[in-house]
């Protein structure tokens, strides 16, 4: 049992990592840390507007 909660563990933390360096690599190339900020701002305001029609 402890083996596959092993697996299953190290497979979930890849495909995160994998998504996680990719959302944060992309503003990090466009502006540093204050890129990052204002990009997750734009996308939360967009997509509360978006849910809010």
């Amino acid at each position: 049992m402890f083996e596959s909660v092993q697996t299953h563990a190290f497979c979930w933390f890849i495909v995160c990592s994998r998504h996680i360096y990719l959302f944060f690599y992309i503003p990090y190339l466009l502006g540093g840390v204050r890129g990052a900020i204002s990009l997750d701002r734009r996308l939360y305001s967009y997509s509360w507007r978006e849910n809010g029609k």
